[in-house]
């Protein structure tokens, strides 16, 4: 009599007629086969495996990176944390992807908590205004190496060399040297519209010489890096003269003290500017500071203090005197072709060589005083703003480069 055939195993019958629950278990109980060494693998088998080993691996990964990444999730439907991030002036490093973080971020993030905040934006996506994020800013991706964007200070989005991504150390170190706070120095009426006028909130610092007094240059770091998403100027008196038409006039800046002015821009008549002269002035910055806090505070078109200004203001350059030219020899101004005699001669002589002492005095005095000028300007804390064009964009940008204040 034949042997009874051996009944499958309840879970194979219930696997047979679709259980899912029954397959899961099945396919636990060859796995845990395979790692006792009970089942074998053919070539194949062992190669989707590992496969799927190194899929379930990179899923993990990533899934703890974003779950324990302190960077924000930013959506392009969320007008408000986009604004936050892009036109707050505060300090974000922003990484362009539809995933999690990237290893380097994720690691640089200890690094930079306290100093500045991370965010993550799929720059592909389309915004509300029919753009993307990458559209929007002018942006250009990296052709290697994740895609990470530096954003402070009222300008546009700065994006992260191959160099800067290369580790932890050096995005942490690029992150706070792209974010730090920053002055620009303005010499045109052009400069003046663009890089003040045009924002929101303008600090403009009108000095009498092109280098502030220590005390003053440490008051203005420590205003600009407490507001953020307020623009910090100066003019320099001395080179350009401010048409301002607030009553009683603006008061002079000496070289002991500087004048302060906070301008706003109004919302109605469009493009009109309102000013408050800020008392002390640098002279105590916490009142000034909180002066500034107050008004943007007030969240009033026009806020108490403010005088609307009829005219915009304007800088003008002041001209420089050219040198008088030297005055003719009599020979010259008499226009004779005559003979001169040796004691004629010796006069011409003694003359030019004169002359010629002289432009060469002249020639190391401007040298030293180019000098002297080089070298204060090494230890400002300002550099000239170039003008630049418009961009058609309403983002908040400036592309004006301005010298990194001092700590």
């Amino acid at each position: 009599m034949p042997p009874k055939p051996k009944r499958p195993p309840a879970a194979a019958l219930r696997a047979r007629n679709g259980d899912l629950g029954a397959k899961l278990e099945l396919t636990l109980a060859w796995l845990s086969a395979v790692a006792s060494g009970k089942q074998r693998l053919s070539l194949a088998q062992a190669i989707v495996l590992g496969a799927l080993g190194a899929l379930a691996l990179a899923l993990c990964g990533g899934l703890y990176l974003y779950l324990a990444s302190r960077s924000v999730r930013l959506h392009v439907s969320d007008g408000a944390a986009l604004k936050q991030v892009f036109l707050s002036g505060e300090p974000w490093l922003v990484e362009c992807t539809t995933a999690g973080p990237s290893d380097v971020l994720y690691r640089a993030e200890a690094k930079l908590h306290g100093k500045l905040r991370t965010a993550l934006l799929d720059c592909g996506a389309t915004l509300p205004s029919g753009k993307t994020a990458t559209e929007r800013f002018k942006l250009k991706p990296p052709a290697k190496g994740p895609f990470i964007l530096a954003v402070s200070n009222l300008e546009l989005p700065v994006t992260a060399g191959y160099d800067a991504v290369a580790s932890p150390a050096a995005l942490t170190k690029w992150a706070l040297s792209a974010t730090k706070p920053k002055v620009l120095s303005l010499g045109s009426s052009a400069q003046l519209d663009k890089s003040c006028l045009k924002k929101k909130w303008c600090v403009l610092v009108l000095g009498a010489g092109s280098r502030l007094l220590d005390g003053e240059r440490k008051a203005l770091s420590s205003l600009s890096q407490q507001e953020r998403g307020v623009r910090f100027v100066t003019v320099d008196s001395s080179k350009s003269s401010l048409l301002l038409d607030l009553p009683g006039g603006v008061t002079p800046p000496t070289a002991q003290s500087s004048t302060v002015l906070l301008l706003k821009q109004l919302a109605s008549p469009a493009g009109g500017i309102a000013a408050l002269a800020l008392e002390p002035g640098l002279a105590q910055p916490e009142q000034s500071l909180a002066a500034i806090r107050a008004a943007v505070a007030a969240n009033d078109d026009l806020p108490a203090g403010f005088t609307p200004l009829d005219k915009r203001p304007m800088l003008k350059v002041r001209e420089v005197p050219k040198p008088q030219a030297s005055q003719p020899s009599e020979r010259q101004r008499g226009g004779s072709s005559k003979t001169l005699t040796d004691e004629e001669l010796k006069a011409l002589r003694a003359e030019r060589m004169a002359e010629a002492a002289r432009l060469k005095r002249e020639a190391e005095q401007q040298r030293r005083e180019a000098m002297a000028a080089e070298e204060a300007n090494a230890g400002n804390i300002l550099e000239e703003a170039p003008l630049d064009e418009e961009s058609e964009d309403e983002a908040e940008e400036e592309e004006a480069e301005a010298m990194e204040l001092d700590d």
